[in-house]
């Protein structure tokens, strides 16, 4: 779902649907007690992503290791590593650069069937000029649209927050969709509040979205 959402020059991704057979343990023990109470399904999701972003990892150089977790629960990365993990009820994926290559680096991967939204959750998600663009499309895109949104969203506030620090609700920005394709779209955003050091209109020329009968992924990435 990623591989041409990035720039395989800069980044690394890889990424794999989640079987109930997957290992729910890992091989390094510090991942393992961050974990230890979680449900299996939480389990596996948190062990997949680590394993896929140690394979991200090797294929940039950087040793493998654990990836433990800040006390906001994002990846604590190598020194010099931009990375993002993703994962729905049944994908995950992660990516990963270094500094040098990426300013900020986002991913998301949303499941139609896993995540019906309801009429209130567009509306807690999208701004006016969103459910506007929503209302435009065709009714068979409405969902479709609805979701691009939403992951759009997801993956520009992982991207940021490492920068950030700071949480930004739905409606602190806009999402517009300068293509939006049958299997693909591109996307621009902008701030409407100000998230330091971004000012509220800051505009970014940076997403894109993929598709397919099952799953939207998108990507946020800026390259230095």
């Amino acid at each position: 779902m990623f591989e041409s959402l990035v720039d395989a020059a800069a980044i690394q991704v890889f990424e794999s649907q989640i079987h109930p057979a997957l290992p729910l343990v890992s091989t390094f023990e510090d991942e393992n007690a961050i974990v230890q109470k979680a449900v299996d399904k939480r389990k596996r999701e948190f062990i997949l992503g680590r394993q896929l972003a140690r394979t991200a990892l090797k294929e940039l150089g950087v040793a493998p290791g654990a990836i433990l977790s800040a006390k906001d629960r994002t990846p604590r990365w190598p020194s010099g590593v931009i990375g993002s993990i993703s994962h729905c009820n049944s994908w995950c994926a992660a990516a990963v650069g270094l500094a040098q290559d990426v300013d900020f680096l986002g991913i998301d991967i949303e499941e139609y069937s896993a995540r019906t939204m309801s009429d209130s959750m567009i509306q807690s998600v999208c701004v006016s000029d969103e459910l506007e663009w929503l209302s435009r499309l065709p009714a068979h895109d409405y969902h479709r649209g609805a979701m691009a949104v939403f992951s759009a969203k997801e993956a520009w506030y992982k991207a940021m927050y490492p920068i950030t620090g700071q949480f930004l609700g739905f409606h602190g920005a806009q999402i517009k969709f300068v293509e939006f394709q049958a299997d693909f779209a591109v996307w621009t955003g902008r701030l409407l509040e100000s998230w330091q050091p971004f000012l509220r209109g800051a505009e970014f020329s940076c997403g894109k979205s993929r598709f397919s009968a099952e799953y939207v992924a998108s990507a946020f990435i800026k390259y230095t």
